[in-house]
């Protein structure tokens, strides 16, 4: 056929543009970019307002510093919003580009690096911005230069939210010191503020050269503010300029907050403070707050929840105060919550003071069912790391967590331990189990071993029915719409957290009735169709992995899968079927494995050769060792990959040898490229420093992220 007449077939140009329009309205702004080259009339609908007023390449890890440029040029004119958020690989070409966009209201430029003096100019050219996120590498220049920029103020005069994060690396040194400076800020100029985010940046050792404690002169410019947050990261800097500025913020008599995210507080120190405590008074306007891991009663005397009757998101997590009398008040007065994060409230289904006839305390699942029922707006829970057994539920007409759980069939997002599966208890040494005897072995009060005695391998092609009156199976009939869920051992330690970093990688215990879950138990996950992050770590129930290949089978919409620690037994007695498993999740983008005992031969790399999507990968396994050829064979397989982390047990030598050759070989065509290889047991040096932040925080950290921030926040306050 020639091409004149292929071009009469073309079904595209019967299609009027109002449909076109409709159609790549659907398409990221990465295709937009490749479809102005496919003829004119494709370029000319590409760049209509209505497609290109909000622009992102936020985890597009394609997107080069010279696409950038090329696709925001012929356009700068039309776009209100463009999210650069950790594309850490953009150079400071791409800002030239961005000042020339003078109708942008939005700008978010998160671990971007640039200079403070680049920055100030940059915000002298946007003369309408409104809401801007920007990582900054020294504060104090960047002070000193906005002074002397009259341009700049008046656009910072404007910005209503504003997001910031300050690069102030740590020091790592035997003698160390680090001043302290209270100092006039940005604040002066922020006439219009509204929201303001501290981003903290991951670090385990060190600290920083200076902290800055700002100081308000003109408090009556932040009479607008009403949302503040700083992350949970352990970031001496961003911590003291944070809650400097909100013990400045809450000096205004009528100050009212509608959001307030602050991790890590210490509750006894903001007790004394007289104008904190005013402002909390004031709660009953509040919708989101954290004050996750510190020890809290709820209410109480600062903090009085009863009152916010219009809270949505509660983040409570590592609060061992909490009880079920803690919910029943949540309950009887949030009724508008949303989202609610108690993982690690281990006592949140006791009855305080009481106790039972053994002398433990007193179980009461009355706060938690009330919490289910009353609060029916509810989409998001995290429960991991708490132990709660098919016994506590006695008397009560649920047979398990799930069960309760299944009172609210509009779920998104789940995270609990998995013996919180179970349906019967195991106090016994021999416990039976569908037909199946279990016997367990304790060891000084843990568990060490469970055998099987005279048992074939778990029934893995049980009937639709069978799997859905399992006690997850329960949840999963009921809830059709779960797009995350976390199965979570509680007391789980990963090997890196952000608070520690454990090279001895040791194998996790579980509790006797998280062993009696077996993978029947969680066949049934492969009918959550919108499925997209699934995390099982620590559970000890998934042995053969049949229940792996299932799940990839039914998932189709699987995005990120982190295991870790799987089975009872050191030995990754599941990777076969995992590499079955692997190349069935065809939009699989994000990939984490950690176990003490695996193997990454050719089969390994084989089977992840065959994910189309793959782009980040991170396997930690203190016994592991590659080969050099394998490793740069599957990465030259995929060029989608941008990230791949492998921490095993290979010299210091060979580690540093293969992250060479990778980065020299592909960092030309794979500008966001970051490989880190290191010896997992190597303490000399620390294998984090050289990863870009973004990579830490989403997946070289192992850790729960449901119900972290409030439900409608977007990246640009991650």
């Amino acid at each position: 056929m020639s091409s004149t007449s292929a071009e009469v077939y073309n079904p595209f140009d019967k299609l009027p543009d109002d449909i076109l329009l409709k159609i790549f309205h659907d398409l990221t702004d990465f295709d937009l970019s490749a479809i102005r080259k496919v003829n004119k009339r494709f370029e000319s609908v590409a760049k209509d307002r209505e497609l290109v007023k909000n622009v992102s390449f936020t985890g597009c890890y394609q997107a080069s510093t010279s696409l950038t440029v090329n696709y925001l040029q012929p356009i700068k004119s039309r776009i209100e919003s463009l999210n650069l958020n950790y594309c850490y690989w953009l150079s400071s070409q791409c800002c030239d580009t961005i000042a020339r966009c003078a109708n942008l209201v939005s700008l978010h430029l998160l671990h971007i690096s640039m200079s403070a003096k680049r920055l100030v100019a940059l915000l002298a050219s946007l003369k309408k911005l409104e809401r801007v996120s920007v990582t900054v590498k020294n504060v104090r220049e960047f002070q000193t230069l906005l002074d002397k920029n009259p341009e700049a103020q008046e656009t910072m005069r404007g910005v209503k939210v504003l997001t910031i994060q300050v690069k102030n690396q740590p020091v790592h040194a035997q003698m160390m010191t680090m001043h302290f400076l209270a100092v006039t800020s940005f604040f002066e100029y922020c006439h219009s503020l509204e929201e303001f985010h501290v981003q903290g940046l991951f670090c385990t050792k060190g600290i920083p050269p200076y902290v800055v404690n700002p100081q308000i002169k003109k408090l009556q410019n932040l009479k607008n503010i009403h949302t503040m947050s700083v992350s949970d990261a352990i970031d001496p800097f961003a911590r003291m300029f944070f809650f400097g500025a909100l013990l400045e913020v809450c000096r205004l008599p009528e100050l009212q907050f509608r959001t307030l995210l602050q991790p890590l507080v210490v509750h006894e120190h903001l007790q004394r403070k007289g104008d904190f405590v005013a402002c909390m008074k004031r709660i009953e306007h509040l919708e989101n707050l954290d004050i996750s891991q510190t020890n809290a009663t709820i209410p109480n005397e600062v903090y009085q929840l009863e009152r916010a009757v219009h809270l949505q998101y509660l983040n409570v997590a590592d609060n061992s105060l909490i009880d079920s009398q803690s919910l029943h008040t949540l309950a009887d007065n949030c009724h508008h919550l949303i989202s609610i994060n108690l993982r690690d409230c281990h006592h949140l289904h006791f009855k305080r003071p009481e106790v039972d006839e053994t002398g433990h305390e007193a179980v009461d699942m009355s706060g938690l069912q009330s919490l289910v029922v009353n609060c029916t707006a509810l989409r998001h829970i995290n429960l991991s790391g708490v132990h709660i057994h098919s016994k506590d539920f006695t008397n009560t007409g649920y047979t398990s967590l799930c069960h309760l759980l299944a009172l609210n069939t509009e779920w998104r997002s789940i995270s609990i331990s998995p013996c919180c599966l179970s349906s019967k208890s195991t106090d016994s040494d021999h416990t039976i189990k569908k037909g199946k005897r279990t016997k367990i072995t304790h060891v000084g009060g843990s568990i060490a071993k469970r055998a099987r005695l005279g048992l074939q391998a778990p029934d893995l092609n049980m009937s639709g029915e069978q799997e859905l009156s399992t006690e997850l199976g329960k949840l999963v009939s009921a809830c059709p719409h779960v797009e995350q869920l976390e199965l979570i051992g509680a007391g789980f330690r990963p090997a890196f957290s952000k608070r520690y970093i454990s090279e001895e990688m040791k194998h996790f215990r579980p509790c006797s009735d998280a062993t009696s879950v077996d993978e029947e138990d969680i066949l049934c996950v492969r009918h959550w169709k919108k499925l997209r992050y699934l995390q099982l770590s620590a559970v000890p129930g998934i042995n053969s992995g049949g229940c792996l290949v299932a799940i990839a089978r039914g998932c189709l919409r699987l995005e990120r899968l982190l295991v870790a620690h799987l089975g009872l037994s050191p030995m990754s007695s599941y990777q076969d079927k995992l590499l079955l498993a692997l190349p069935l999740a065809h939009n699989l983008k994000d990939l984490r494995i950690e176990q003490i005992h695996i193997q990454v031969k050719d089969s390994f790399w084989s089977a992840l050769s065959r994910m189309n999507c793959l782009e980040r990968v991170c396997v930690l396994s203190k016994s592991a060792a590659f080969t050099q050829i394998s490793v740069e064979q599957f990465v030259q397989k995929m060029p989608s990959l941008v990230v791949l982390q492998l921490y095993m047990s290979n010299t210091l030598k060979d580690c540093n040898q293969l992250q060479t050759s990778l980065v020299r070989a592909h960092i030309e065509q794979r500008p966001a490229l970051s490989v880190c290889v290191f010896p997992l047991l190597n303490r000399m040096h620390h294998p984090l420093l050289s990863i870009p932040e973004f990579h830490i925080e989403s997946l070289t950290i192992l850790s729960s992220t449901v119900a972290m921030k409030p439900p409608s926040w977007g990246d640009a306050y991650s």
